[in-house]
């Protein structure tokens, strides 16, 4: 039992915290084997209006059609991407009962700009469903050191074997249900069956389409107008359908919404594009949801068929099942990456209960639409979309029917959020979230995590004006936060492990004594500790250390999706002004100390892709190599073989695992866990100075006529007991006669005597 005991406090308990963090930090990497890196994307200028893809939509409502526009051969949008060929380029003979009329051709104007100083992003418009083409964000670079302004939207276009270019159109309108049948409004033919933009634009971002019967006669004019000037990352979109005919009508919208972002860091973290939504519940319609439904692009594929390798083309992911079960309500559906999200949400205007969240409700089913449905997930080429629904709606003749909701394109940055107050009112601040999602998504508290980008914010406005210094100095304050927990933690732990080292001898000539009888052993062993005066719950001491755990998991996990790291040097770029050294020039990224040309690049098992030297995991491993000498205690003569090998390996894990898993680990982190274990460091040194000075191996002697706290627990519960059996009559009270509880067992005996 001894030797058990021992184990489990100088050797488990450290291996499997060690292990916890190390599963913890290794994860990001582990999931990183699986990455949906950002598919081949090609950008149509929307000047070029000929260049018209197929769509990838799944609702096989109308006969396929692959005309060409101006010339171009690429097949035009179709209701069944998978019946599409690139042969033809007229209509089909049968005349449909419903077409969309072909617009001038011309080209759309640009909304907002890149430049900072007047604007927060640029709209790009496609002539493809007056979808857009490309948003781009002011004030940030895809790259460090590049003049490319971020793309968080943008068309996806990927070339099948059959030679059918398809493309994903983000916000482009594919289909408008009239009266349940399904009118392509992608594109439009003219009389001789050639494609033809079907949107004319009337003024910046306000875009009109007609649809006619089999007659060409009008019968519903349809616009799009994006209300934005570029100023704001949220802005206005609203739908109308106007019905031209004397008859009432049931219209319905189906249309893309955003696109998968690209993916933002290559390597350590895997990638952390997810699909999101945030509901409202029936009870409470001021408080939006938006925290639990974090699927990454890759968990919403679905199964893909074991016979043909494909996965379903599209699948429905609004509303879910319990949604349907608890009648959740949707208030706003995106998509994000590392740093930047896209999201549509509900608006003010119209909404049911004045004064709650607004509902997107605009929209009905939200489904996802692959590109290609033959490519893997962990394939560059695997590109996901959003495909929304809109309810049927009832259109009186000569009326409109219009309905309008926000989208949000921006950074995940909760203040810049909460600016806006329409994607403030549906708590778009839910956007961000600072977990990695898998085995460690539930012990990274996001509140706690919020709390301390909070906290390094106001550190490097107000103290550091530095990331690399803020992020040391918010290490220092929570390990000074935590001290007074680790200080009692590592006394306890420490007085119970010389406590066993002084009394193994002891335990070993009880085990060798009493080796054939265990019963008899474990009463020994028991004794001994009670006359040594050994306390069981000395093995409790590290539980202060888990409890710790999931604080540097927040700080770890906040760390890792700050977007105030990104692109920023650290200690105010002093090694930038040494002949452009990149070393630390980005913290969201890994050190780079050497820059490996292309042809010197390659891959290692959970390193990933390498393309640099770095030293800062390299000093990560001295650092640890020292810190292990303070955290485990030097092989004694009383440690087996085992013992001594688990100790061994511990210290491998820690001098060479941990820096192989942190390689391509983004600077800011890796400077997190220097700085994290180096303070460890000294305050070790601290808490084992102040230990051998006040001698807190040795427990204090008490005082034998002194009763403890337990002693003096029991003696009142039978205290207690004794007196209710007495005033029940259960008999005489048994036990002392004398002093405080003798006394009082002798009045309530008399006010029972007195009773009767």
């Amino acid at each position: 039992m001894a030797e058990s005991t021992k184990s489990l406090a100088r050797i488990f308990v450290p291996l499997a915290i060690l292990a916890a963090v190390g599963l913890l930090i290794a994860w990001p990497i582990i999931s990183g084997k699986t990455p949906g890196s950002q598919a081949t994307s090609q950008q149509q200028p929307a000047e070029q209006p000929g260049t018209q893809p197929s769509t990838t939509e799944t609702e096989p409502t109308a006969e396929p059609e692959q005309p060409t526009v101006e010339g171009e051969q690429p097949p035009i949008a179709t209701e069944t991407p998978q019946d599409s060929s690139d042969t033809g380029t007229q209509a089909p003979a049968v005349t449909p009962a419903y077409r969309v009329l072909p617009a001038p051709v011309e080209t759309y104007a640009r909304i907002g700009g890149v430049d900072p100083e007047t604007h927060a992003l640029e709209i790009t418009f496609s002539v493809l469903g007056a979808g857009i083409e490309r948003i781009e964000l002011a004030g940030y670079k895809r790259r460090l050191g590049s003049a490319d302004p971020v793309p968080v939207q943008e068309i996806h276009s990927q070339q099948l074997a059959s030679g059918v270019t398809k493309r994903i159109v983000p916000f482009a309108a594919t289909a408008v249900e009239i009266d349940s049948v399904s009118v392509p409004v992608y594109i439009a033919y003219d009389e001789q069956g050639v494609g033809q933009p079907a949107w004319s634009q009337i003024e910046p971002g306000r875009f009109q389409a007609t649809i006619a019967d089999a007659d060409g006669t009008p019968v519903v004019r349809l616009e799009r107008h994006y209300q934005a000037d570029g100023t704001s990352h949220d802005f206005t979109f609203t739908q109308t359908a106007e019905n031209l005919t004397d008859q009432p009508m049931d219209v319905r919208w189906i249309t893309f919404g955003p696109s998968q972002l690209y993916k933002e860091s290559q390597g350590y973290g895997g990638d952390v594009r997810r699909v999101r939504f945030g509901y409202v519940e029936p009870g409470s319609p001021h408080y939006v949801v938006g925290g639990d439904y974090l699927k990454s692009i890759a968990s919403v594929s679905g199964p893909r068929d074991k016979q043909t390798l494909l996965y379903p083309e599209t699948m429905e992911l609004w509303p879910t099942p319990r949604a349907q079960k608890d009648n959740l309500h949707l208030a706003w559906a995106g998509v994000t990456n590392r740093y930047f999200g896209v999201a549509v949400h509900g608006v003010a205007a119209g909404q049911p209960t004045p004064g709650a969240a607004p509902l997107l409700t605009p929209i009905e089913r939200v489904s996802r639409v692959l590109l290609d449905p033959g490519v893997k997930t962990n394939d560059p080429n695997y590109v996901l979309g959003l495909e929304f629904t809109s309810p049927q709606y009832e259109v009186s003749p000569g009326q409109s029917s219009t309905h309008a909701m926000g989208i949000y394109s921006g950074p995940l940055a909760r203040d810049l959020i909460a600016a806006n107050p329409s994607a403030h009112a549906v708590m778009l601040r839910d956007l961000v979230q600072y977990t990695m999602g898998g085995p460690c998504a539930v012990c990274t508290f996001p509140w706690l995590a919020h709390i301390l980008i909070w906290l390094l914010n106001h550190i490097h406005d107000w103290l550091t004006h530095d990331w690399a210094l803020a992020i040391i100095v918010l290490v220092l304050i929570v390990r000074t936060v935590l001290h007074p927990v680790t200080k009692w933690s590592q006394i306890r732990v420490q007085r119970f492990s010389h406590q066993m080292q002084q009394m193994a001898p002891k335990q070993k000539k009880i085990q060798e004594k009493y080796k054939g009888d265990p019963k008899r052993m474990q009463a020994e062993m028991a004794k001994l500790w009670r006359e040594e005066g050994i306390n069981p719950a000395g093995m409790l001491g590290c539980l202060p250390m888990f409890l710790q755990t999931p604080v540097w998991i927040a700080l770890w996990a906040s760390l890792y999706f700050a977007i105030q790291l990104r692109h920023e040097p650290a200690f105010f770029g002093v090694f930038q002004q040494i002949g452009g050294w990149p070393f630390l020039a980005d913290l969201s990224q890994p050190d780079a100390a050497i820059t490996l040309p292309a042809a010197m690049q390659f891959k290692l098992p959970l390193m990933g892709l390498v393309t640099s030297i770095n030293l800062l995991p390299l000093l990560l491993g001295i650092v640890f190599f020292i810190q292990q000498k303070y955290m485990m205690p030097p092989p004694s003569a009383t440690m087996t073989p085992e013992q001594q090998s688990q100790q061994k390996m511990m210290k491998v894990m820690m001098v060479v695992m941990f820096p192989i898993f942190m390689y391509n680990a983004p600077s800011g982190l890796a400077l997190y866990f220097i700085a994290n274990s180096t303070l460890g460091i000294v305050e070790m040194r601290y808490i084992r100075a102040h230990i051998d000075k006040n001698d807190l191996l040795t427990p204090k002697q008490r005082d034998p006529g002194k009763k403890t706290f337990m002693q003096r627990l029991i003696e009142r519960a039978q205290e207690r007991q004794e007196m209710m059996q007495a005033a029940r009559g259960q008999g005489p009270v048994k036990g002392p006669t004398s002093g405080a509880l003798g006394a009082r067992r002798k009045k309530t005996e008399n006010r029972r005597k007195g009773r009767r």
